[in-house]
């Protein structure tokens, strides 16, 4: 199998999600299965990581996508496929992950939610549950 040519399409067809089109590099190859292609070009990342970081689909999360992923998760819930929308680079599980990666690395400070006149710990009063609730450290 010719690697770099393997090498090359991957890059080529690369979604914007970061994810690779395997049945147009299929085409390519016709004797080779799409999980033969991937066993191959995903040995060949492991082994050589400087020379495809641009194929990894982790990329990272600046501080302004973190932020506003925070108000989008506030305005609509965990409804991923709406927030989705918003990031046009990134998946509907990336999405979710890096969510889900601030909550649990405690990068997310989530104040105590509270509705309808209850009273917080120091005794103010709060009605709605505010964009603010959310900030990162």
């Amino acid at each position: 199998m010719n690697v770099p040519q393997l090498l090359k399409l991957a890059r080529s067809h690369k979604k914007p999600a970061g994810t690779i089109n395997w049945e147009l590099i299929l085409e390519y190859f016709p004797k080779y299965s799409k999980q033969e292609l991937q066993n191959t070009l995903y040995n060949f990342m492991r082994s050589n990581k400087w020379q495809t970081q641009d194929l990894r689909k982790n990329y990272k999360w600046s501080a302004e996508e973190k932020n506003s992923l925070l108000k989008m998760v506030q305005q609509f819930g965990k409804d991923w496929k709406k927030i989705n929308a918003f990031f046009a680079e990134r998946s509907v599980a990336q999405i979710k992950n890096q969510y889900f990666q601030l909550l649990s690395k405690g990068e997310i400070m989530q104040q105590e939610m509270i509705f309808n006149g209850s009273q917080d710990s120091l005794g103010a009063e709060e009605s709605s549950f505010h964009l603010d609730q959310f900030s990162l450290i």
